[in-house]
């Protein structure tokens, strides 16, 4: 268990700031990026690393260099950490790669979980469960319980970008049986928010 991650969500000020701080956050890094832009994800992943340096200190944190060759974010008291963030619903990758050849090895016998993974749901304009911790464990239980198939998914193609987790319900079904306590819940209100070298207040849409 990765102590850090434990702290956060056992610790009732840190549990409460990262809640009530994360959509205030993200909110912002919304109205500053065009609508659809693929590095809003980036930004907001640098908004949850920020806030581990801030509640747990620098040395405790360390950035991989090379982004494009790791199955991880960050090293979080010395454990990888995958951070996932999504609006609403849906799958996420767990590996990005154009290789339609190495994506079919991968799902077929490759592919195991290395890192423990946090992954946020946005839910704009409401208040519900939205960050989930789930170790490796529980993601290597799932995987081997559901198979392969049912679990993992991929499109190939000139657009092929990976392997995916279809079954993500079957994540949550575990966390809820085992893990209910590394969950929380935000309230995902969309804000007026007074940016500086703005002539006026930016509002939700």
């Amino acid at each position: 268990m990765n102590h850090c991650m434990y702290d956060l969500f056992q610790n009732d000020e840190k549990r409460n700031r990262f809640a009530k701080g994360l959509p205030k956050a993200f909110d912002m890094v919304r109205k500053r990026m065009p609508k659809g832009n693929p590095a809003d994800g980036l930004l907001r992943e640098h908004v949850i690393i920020g806030f581990f340096e801030a509640a747990f200190g620098q040395a405790r944190i360390d950035v991989p260099e090379d982004g494009t060759k790791r199955g991880y974010d960050v090293l979080l008291c010395g454990e990888k950490l995958s951070i996932k963030t999504r609006t609403n619903v849906g799958g996420f990758k767990v590996l990005w790669t154009v290789d339609n050849e190495y994506v079919r090895k991968e799902i077929k016998e490759g592919y195991f979980p290395e890192s423990d993974i946090l992954l946020v749901n946005i839910h704009w304009n409401t208040k519900r469960d939205c960050a989930f911790f789930i170790p490796v464990d529980v993601q290597e239980k799932v995987l081997e319980y559901y198979g392969r198939k049912n679990y993992l998914s991929s499109s190939t193609g000139s657009n092929n970008r990976g392997i995916g987790i279809q079954g993500v319900q079957l994540l949550y079904s575990e966390i809820t049986k085992t893990l209910f306590q590394y969950q929380l819940t935000g309230a995902w209100m969309k804000q007026t928010i007074l940016h500086p070298g703005m002539n006026g207040p930016i509002t939700g849409v």
